[in-house]
């Protein structure tokens, strides 16, 4: 297991011997950028990975934040196309 906790930031890994899952919160006031470089220090492309958890990024509103592009373009896919609640957004992505 690994972790970083700041104020306006959360985020954990835990390593399986053939999956990583990340999950994470971000508060809007954290910066999107800072959010990504601390998301790809923890990401390892030799195993599958799983990234959940609230990230405060309108998809509809700011589809090409630098989260976004830099996860797909490293062939990480959003799963959720919907709200998964009425009051606010969603953010599902998993390596294959």
């Amino acid at each position: 297991v690994t972790s970083e906790v700041e104020l306006n930031m959360q985020i954990v890994k835990v390593s399986l011997k053939g999956l990583d899952s990340i999950c994470l919160y971000r508060s809007n006031s954290k910066s999107l950028t800072e959010t990504s470089a601390t998301i790809m220090k923890m990401i390892d492309l030799s195993k599958a990975t799983l990234i959940t958890g609230d990230l405060n990024i309108c998809l509809i509103k700011n589809p090409s934040n630098i989260i976004t592009t830099t996860l797909e373009g490293l062939g990480f896919k959003q799963l959720i196309d919907e709200a998964t609640h009425t009051l606010g957004n969603n953010y599902c992505i998993t390596f294959n």
